[in-house]
């Protein structure tokens, strides 16, 4: 574990990396996108404002402490290597202080891949057409519009929608009450044991030819079962 002396240059560059998982899978020959609830810069902005305040940054052990806990089910492309390495790491990052000029926690390679999946977390991803053929997508830092509660669930939906609003005033007007707000969000609603929303075409609607959200009432996605590969005279796959 980490002492709250030791520095560390905590900050995530603001650029848009890609996502941590397969592919989404094509709609309509097109292929398919993961969609942010929270806006993808804002979680991103939402950190780098966060670690300049010793005061709230320890907060951050909301968030890790979640990530910690569900890392393993988290549907991503990170190998057992990987994710063993981040869950190692993971229990010392609220212990940091930042230093512009120090060096990233552990050796890097775990770092980047934590600063990869935090605006990746899959309680805040639903999959869908690409903004090109949606009707209504929102501006890079708008929150998805209500109507997608059909999908994520309504109380979901308002926790993050709240969430985005919180950020958007603490990053104004740092205050620990709402750092706090935030994250425990994050660690609930973004960092729980579940994975991005799937694309159920039921829930979207045609209109002059592109996609929309269905208003709706929300029905739970089915669970996603594993599926593995049993060898013999004929290959057979289980899904369960």
């Amino acid at each position: 574990m980490t002492t709250a002396a030791q520095k560390k240059k905590l900050s995530i560059f603001r650029e848009r990396d890609g996502a941590p998982y397969q592919p989404a899978p094509k709609i309509d020959g097109q292929l398919g996108s993961r969609h942010h609830v929270i806006p993808y810069f804002q979680l991103l902005d939402f950190w780098n404002e966060l670690i300049l305040h010793g005061e709230h940054y320890p907060l951050v052990r909301h968030l890790t402490d979640a990530i910690t806990s569900h890392l393993q089910s988290y549907t991503t492309t990170s190998s057992d290597r990987q994710k063993n390495a981040l869950l190692k790491l993971l229990p010392d990052v609220p212990g940091y202080t930042h230093d512009p000029n120090g060096d990233v926690p552990g050796d890097g390679s775990e770092w980047g891949d934590f600063s990869q999946l935090l605006p990746w977390l899959p309680g805040n991803l639903f999959t869908g057409p690409q903004d090109g053929y949606r009707t209504n997508p929102p501006k890079e830092d708008e929150v998805e519009p209500e109507v997608c509660a059909a999908i994520v669930g309504d109380a979901r939906y308002k926790a993050l929608r709240d969430a985005h609003n919180d950020i958007t005033a603490y990053r104004k007007a740092p205050d620990k009450a709402t750092a706090e707000r935030v994250l425990k969000t994050m660690a609930t609603h973004l960092a729980g044991p579940c994975a991005p929303f799937p694309f159920d075409e039921r829930q979207w609607e045609k209109i002059g030819g592109k996609w929309a959200i269905k208003r709706g009432k929300y029905v739970p996605p089915a669970p996603v079962g594993r599926r593995f590969r049993v060898r013999g005279h004929v290959d057979v796959e289980i899904e369960f």
